[in-house]
């Protein structure tokens, strides 16, 4: 819970403009806290659209893991050992696709 904003109504206008101030250092500073409470407000802004697109990412995400389709039936995949094949050393097994007719 956010606490309470004061109650200025009880002061004097003498009051206020001493607590107000004119003087040029004064004047920047509220300048500055009205930038900052746009940043804020900004901020909060982008947090929201943020949360708003949630589900839609998620959706996005379930339909990818769906759809995802093994490869059809008459496509077989071998590993081949390149050390049987060529007689070298070579760091890798190759991937062969071949489709069966």
């Amino acid at each position: 819970r956010f606490p309470e904003a004061p109650d200025y109504n009880g002061l004097t206008d003498e009051e206020l403009r001493n607590m107000e101030g004119q003087q040029r250092e004064a004047i920047i500073a509220r300048l500055g806290a009205l930038e900052n409470i746009q940043t804020l407000l900004n901020a909060a802004v982008m947090q929201f659209d943020q949360y708003k697109l949630i589900p839609e990412v998620q959706a996005q995400l379930n339909a990818t893991h769906v759809n995802i389709n093994p490869p059809p039936p008459n496509v077989d995949e071998q590993v081949v050992n390149t050390e049987a094949q060529t007689g070298e050393n070579l760091p890798t097994n190759i991937h062969v696709v071949a489709e069966n007719p």
